[in-house]
């Protein structure tokens, strides 16, 4: 009898034994269950945060086939799909000959700066429109990242974000950090940067004559959809004399050159 019920004693043991190795077995399986979908919720927040910053606040989320590897290439392509580093400076920035092209705002400035490869370019280019009885001033030319921050961000603030996108570049993808680009002008359009330009003496002469010193209109009309810019007459960018006359005796762009459209 007494045998008996050490005997029921051993399995109900026995059983109590499974029954907790069971329950922590679901424990754990649980626990790992609660930890996955932790993690997918953060992944989705951090996915979530990333968009959010990368198009709305210009705080870099971006892929690493986005960001450029060779910014300092006369020919890396630039624009809405095409990032700079948000920390590229270029090395060389200097001012040209300011006793001879004429800048808008004088000094030696950060928008009166160009790569020293545009130097001898420029001021021939310059120089030889002043021959011709030309009056072209420099508006703009290098612009950081955090300038071109503070630019976008503050138009933010007065029109949005969709009015802004349409013709302010979000940090990183503006041509201007790479000292390769410059905004032209003229007093007849009031020193403004406007369609307008193309219907001056200026315009036109830049237009047909800019490629030969190396620099190409870089948003031509009609090549919109291309570029994802809006057509700007004023804005030349440098890609050396060679490739710059190709483009324009194709009537391209930089994109349809690098075949990256």
């Amino acid at each position: 009898m007494l045998q008996s019920k050490y005997k029921w004693v051993g399995i109900i043991l026995l059983l109590l034994l499974i029954i907790t190795g069971c329950t922590k077995e679901e424990n754990t399986e649980q626990q790992k269950t609660n930890q996955e979908q932790n993690a997918t919720q953060e992944q989705k927040s951090n996915t979530e945060y990333e968009q959010k910053t990368s198009e709305e606040k210009n705080i870099d989320a971006l892929t690493v086939d986005q960001i450029l590897t060779m910014p300092d290439s006369i020919v890396a392509l630039v624009n809405k799909t095409r990032y700079l580093p948000s920390d590229y400076t270029p090395e060389n920035l200097t001012v040209v000959a300011p006793d001879i092209i004429p800048y808008t705002v004088p000094g030696t400035l950060e928008r009166n700066m160009v790569r020293s490869e545009l130097e001898e370019p420029l001021l021939q280019m310059i120089s030889d429109s002043q021959a011709a009885g030309l009056d072209i001033w420099v508006a703009s030319a290098y612009r950081s990242y955090e300038r071109q921050k503070e630019i976008f961000d503050r138009n933010v603030e007065q029109v949005g974000y969709d009015e802004t996108i349409k013709v302010v570049a979000l940090p990183g993808t503006s041509e201007h950090q790479t000292g390769l680009c410059i905004d032209f002008t003229t007093e007849s359009v009031g020193f403004t940067l406007e369609e307008n330009f193309e219907e001056t003496a200026e315009g036109k002469w830049l237009k047909d004559n800019a490629h030969r010193y190396g620099f190409i209109m870089r948003y031509p009309k009609g090549k919109e959809e291309i570029t994802g810019y809006s057509y700007e007459p004023w804005h030349f960018r440098y890609v050396g004399a060679d490739i710059a006359t190709e483009i324009y005796n194709q009537d391209s762009t930089l994109e349809e050159y690098k075949n990256i459209l």
